[in-house]
């Protein structure tokens, strides 16, 4: 988890959010996000494809979060969920009617 990366979290309850996040500062401890603008792409009934938008633009407050791990994995809890560095693959999701 370094400075420029993105992460992603996916979240919920009867549907599941995708949301992404871009690093702009990193310590050994923590990290400052902020929250991304999500390009959605429907793939059927309630389903979509989800990757953040290019460029990417900024649609939240910068926050900082400590740093944790998960088997040798790095994330940061971020509200409903926890965000990991992003494959580069579009993340699926659902919503509900």
């Amino acid at each position: 988890m370094n400075n420029g990366d993105t992460l992603v979290s996916k979240w919920g309850y009867d549907q599941t959010n995708v949301d992404f996040y871009i690093v702009l500062k990193r310590t050994p401890k923590m990290v400052t996000v902020t929250k991304v603008k999500v390009d959605q792409r429907a793939t059927g009934d309630m389903t979509y494809t989800a990757t953040p938008s290019i460029p990417l633009v900024p649609v939240g407050p910068t926050k900082s979060f400590r740093i944790k791990e998960y088997r040798g994995d790095p994330y940061v809890k971020i509200a409903h969920g926890s965000a990991y560095v992003w494959d580069g693959t579009p993340q699926k999701g659902t919503s509900y009617a």
